[in-house]
């Protein structure tokens, strides 16, 4: 098969317009081709159709450099562990543990012990007047 020939079905190839025949002879045709033969423009065609047996042609020819393996030392790893915990526990007690005991009469929050017992005793005292409001007006109206 000639390259014109196999330049017109890989346009219909792309356009999608053929069979399953005519791809098999585009496939045959780049399985017995040599890429250092083939026109630049088929060479990117020649990747797509003659599958793993081209890739491994080439992956022959390449020439490869072992990568160096980078082992971090332990030392390093640990102090990238104990950096990494001190910013979390810097970030923990910063926010802190925020209790709120309730809300004030104007709305803010009661965020100490001491300030939500006293604002406690001053309700039991008002519920207590309230409750014994008529008994005390009776006391002090007398």
């Amino acid at each position: 098969m000639s390259d014109e020939e196999i330049r017109k079905l890989l346009a219909y190839y792309y356009l999608g317009t053929t069979n399953e025949t005519e791809e098999e002879c585009i496939k045959s045709y780049f399985q017995a081709a040599d890429y250092d033969s083939l026109p630049d423009d088929l060479k990117s065609s020649f990747l797509l159709f003659s599958g793993f047996k081209s890739i491994r042609s080439l992956r022959s020819s390449l020439v490869v450099e072992p990568r160096r393996k980078r082992i971090m030392p332990l030392a390093y790893s640990y102090a990238a562990a104990s950096i990494a915990a001190a910013f979390l526990m810097a970030a923990v007690i910063r926010t802190g543990v925020r209790t709120d005991y309730g809300y004030d009469f104007d709305g803010s929050s009661i965020t100490s012990a001491d300030k939500a017992i006293e604002e406690m005793q001053s309700l039991e005292l008002l519920t207590l007047f309230k409750e014994n409001e008529e008994s005390l007006h009776n006391l002090f109206n007398k």
